[in-house]
């Protein structure tokens, strides 16, 4: 499918007709601006939007322009979401239901983001009650927050130790 070429092409266009990048038309159409036209690429701003005319990228290119541009391969593959399977809000756990031969399952329980980044690891087996998977959460908090305490006044209570000056200092040779 061949349309009419357009008369103004937007900056990225103009990168891929002339096999640059995106990144460089648009720091060419900076230089252009900066250097009041005497280097760049020539552009003309509508607003906010920069478009480059027709006449300027087929004298560049040295040549007639095909319109759609061929798609050469180059473009980046559309970006996919990363799944999320590494952290979840919920901990699954179990109860023993009224019959060992049959385990009946209570609601999982909701902890904040927080929680979960702090304890990746925590995971509560099938015959653990659900009071144990909060105390074992409780318990990594604290020692975590007891840690970092720790690390603090550690910090805060050694002196910085003297530098002393070196001899060219001390001869005043300002090296």
């Amino acid at each position: 499918m061949s349309g009419s070429v357009p008369d103004f092409f937007t900056l990225p266009e103009v990168g891929q007709i002339l096999r640059i990048g995106r990144n460089s038309a648009y720091k060419l159409a900076a230089e252009f601006k900066a250097t009041k036209g005497r280097s760049g690429l020539p552009f003309v701003q509508f607003g906010k939007l920069r478009r480059v005319s027709r006449l300027v990228v087929e004298n560049l290119k040295g040549g007639p322009i095909t319109w759609p541009i061929p798609d050469d391969g180059r473009a980046a593959p559309a970006r996919k979401s990363k799944p999320r399977t590494a952290q979840s809000n919920e901990v699954n756990a179990t109860a023993p239901g009224p019959d060992s031969s049959t385990a009946g399952t209570t609601p999982a329980l909701k902890r904040s983001k927080k929680a979960v980044a702090s304890s990746p690891g925590t995971v509560v087996s099938s015959d653990e009650q659900p009071e144990v998977a909060v105390a074992q959460v409780q318990a990594h908090r604290k020692a975590k927050t007891n840690a970092t305490r720790g690390r603090n006044a550690l910090l805060k209570s050694t002196p910085p130790e003297p530098v002393e000056p070196s001899a060219d200092q001390q001869l005043g040779l300002g090296i």
